[in-house]
């Protein structure tokens, strides 16, 4: 068999017995092409284009056709990569799903244009409405009624203020109820008061008794001139918070005008003279309003040059009692008239107080 490459012209022979029935590829020696030998009843020889091609795609497979490559005839004439046509009278599959067209949205109107009239309401003069919907029922059952709670009694005795910011006022008790005092606007009795602690005191009448319960205030609560964290009020009887003075008196006092509210004739006024220490001859006025503090450190309201002396020691305020006096833990203590003072004490004009070194007088005016 002849074979001769269709590139360069080149011809070679080859066996009959090899090509028959066979199809195979050769390069040609000359050019160095490719040569397609197909081998059957007439044996051929067919060059190959120098530049590679992709394989052709396969021909799809019918539906339930056999999987396996059909029998070679001999001649190999190619493959089709043409896909399979179709035109407008081809149906489509059943299973397909079919999308409903999009509704158009109505035009939008033109810019400064007059909205149009709402629909006419229908002859009788009644809207249209909507049907009812059924009544669904809750789950969540109705609240209780709430129980009224009974009117408060009030108590046979009252809180007159004596001295400070709510001169002349009257707070009345109630029975069996306990009442916040400070000056909180959430207390049950509001003191404009700034030496008064947020909640300062309670009180509390209860079983023809009145209970005084301090609450841990900044400046403490005090009864009678002595400091107290709790006690039993009579009539008559004076309580200081901050710089607020109360008389327990009976209820009523301020119902009219018959009953006339005694007040104090003029605030006191107090001044300390230091008669012994390094700061002898000095004088210091006292404030009226607030409690200021007495020691060796700079940043308290009075500093003194005394080694014996704590950097806090001692605690002034003045009230209409008089000038009460509070040691705040000093390591030597503090004197009144040459004895060691321990609990808060009310001073007058002339006393003594003796702290570290320096020797302070009392003076009212």
């Amino acid at each position: 068999m002849r074979v001769e490459c269709k590139a360069c012209g080149a011809a070679y022979t080859v066996a009959d017995e090899k090509v028959r029935g066979r199809t195979f590829k050769s390069r040609c020696k000359k050019c160095g092409n490719w040569i397609l030998v197909v081998g059957g009843a007439d044996s051929s020889a067919a060059s190959l284009p120098s530049t590679p091609q992709a394989p052709p795609a396969p021909a799809p497979v019918p539906a339930r056709a056999s999987m396996k490559p059909p029998r070679s005839s001999g001649i190999v004439e190619g493959f089709s990569n043409s896909l399979p046509e179709f035109n407008d009278q081809t149906p489509l599959p059943a299973t397909l799903p079919i999308k409903p067209p999009m509704p158009t949205p109505p035009p939008r109107p033109a810019l400064g244009a007059t909205p149009a009239p709402p629909a006419p309401t229908p002859a009788g003069g009644d809207k249209p409405t909507s049907p009812a919907k059924p009544a669904q029922r809750s789950s969540v059952p109705p609240p209780l009624p709430r129980k009224s709670s009974p009117p408060k009694r009030r108590a046979p005795l009252s809180l007159l203020v004596m001295s400070g910011p709510e001169q002349g006022r009257v707070f009345d008790l109630a029975m069996d109820a306990e009442l916040v005092m400070g000056a909180s606007k959430k207390a049950d009795i509001t003191l404009n008061d700034t030496v008064a602690s947020r909640r300062h005191a309670t009180v509390r009448f209860s079983a023809g008794k009145l209970q005084l319960t301090d609450l841990q205030s900044t400046n403490g609560t005090f009864v009678n001139g002595a400091r107290a964290e709790s006690a039993l009020l009579e009539l008559g009887d004076q309580i200081l918070l901050g710089l607020t003075v109360f008389h327990v008196v009976e209820a009523g006092i301020g119902d009219g005008p018959a009953r006339p509210v005694p007040m104090p004739a003029r605030p006191r006024a107090f001044r300390l003279r230091i008669i012994s220490g390094s700061s002898k001859g000095a004088e210091i006025d006292l404030p009226k309003d607030r409690p200021i503090v007495l020691g060796a450190s700079k940043k308290v309201d009075i500093s003194l040059q005394d080694d014996a002396m704590s950097r806090k020691h001692l605690q002034l305020m003045v009230t209409p009692a008089g000038l009460l006096v509070e040691d705040l833990g000093s390591t030597n203590g503090t004197f009144i008239n040459a004895e060691r003072m321990t609990k808060p004490m009310t001073l007058l004009g002339d006393d003594r107080i003796l702290i570290g070194k320096t020797i302070l007088q009392v003076i009212e005016f």
